[in-house]
């Protein structure tokens, strides 16, 4: 091989490699994206066992004698002792959610902490940092749909309240046209309806409602009442939905003020310039796009 050939190759193969270098750091940047995905937290795929509630020794919410609900500590210690041994990746899940959301870490020292700390790492299916945007995101379509209820329902005294339920200590996610005055977002849920989150969980009631049952609220106020599960894929019963329908005014008069402010509100209705359009359209048969 002559000098000039040699030269040739060398420029040759500098130019490939030149050429390939980038593309090499371009497949290597994809193989490692495609690495972290398989980590990625948001993956609907469901989470095997039963939720946390399910284990009622282990369950760390409880309710005091005035009907207040807390964290007990002691069980949520528990709970991470015996998921460590006896791991069911749903209700550790659950753990770890109720942990976050409540900061537990600040209750926690020493062995407790590490305890703690331990079951996080090795429970790569829970991402901690993400507990308050996977929040969001699973409740959105929830919250879209409650807010139109109750729109639809402004004025009728119709309660719509959605709960989260894996954490019932700040478990209100929205709340329209209160009962019993302003309820903030995040504040508990009541005992009943911790009651209510257990008998879901208990007996794995995936489908069915509590329809048009008789509540007393404040001031002994008659509410029919209707609860609705929400369910997720990936963690099973997250939410409820409960709307509450003040039926008090329905014991007076037909001619009672209330009965008719009650029938004013129930009939009115708001205009919509883009709904007449649509229904025009659709009776001349030609539906676009505007």
């Amino acid at each position: 091989m002559t000098f000039s050939h040699m030269n040739l190759d060398k420029k040759l193969l500098k130019k490939s490699f030149s050429i390939l270098l980038p593309a090499l750091l371009v497949v290597g940047i994809t193989l490692y994206l495609l690495s972290l995905s398989g980590l990625n937290y948001r993956n609907d795929d469901p989470l095997e066992g039963k939720p946390l509630i399910a284990y009622p020794p282990y369950y760390p919410i409880e309710s005091n004698k005035k009907g207040m609900l807390y964290l007990d500590k002691n069980k949520f210690i528990a709970a991470c002792d015996y998921f460590t041994l006896h791991p069911s990746p749903k209700a550790i899940a659950d753990l770890i959610y109720l942990g976050q959301a409540n900061d537990i870490a600040s209750l926690l020292e020493g062995k407790e902490s590490k305890c703690y700390q331990d079951l996080m790492l090795s429970s790569p299916f829970v991402d901690p940092k993400s507990i308050t945007e996977e929040k969001e995101r699973i409740f959105q379509n929830y919250i879209d749909i409650a807010n139109a209820i109750a729109v639809t329902t402004y004025g009728t005294d119709a309660e719509i309240v959605v709960y989260d339920v894996r954490n019932p200590l700040r478990s209100v996610v929205l709340s329209e046209n209160s009962l019993a005055g302003p309820t903030q977002i995040g504040t508990a849920i009541s005992p009943f309806g911790l009651e209510v989150i257990k008998n879901y969980a208990l007996y794995e009631r995936t489908g069915s409602s509590f329809t048009s049952f008789l509540l007393t609220g404040d001031g002994g106020k008659k509410l029919k009442s209707t609860v609705i599960p929400l369910f997720n894929k990936r963690y099973g019963l997250v939410g409820l939905m409960w709307i509450n329908i003040d039926i008090t005014k329905f014991g007076k008069s037909a001619n009672s003020p209330e009965v008719k402010v009650f029938l004013q509100n129930y009939a009115k209705v708001v205009p919509n310039d883009r709904i007449e359009e649509l229904i025009k359209l659709s009776k001349s048969g030609s539906l676009e796009e505007k």
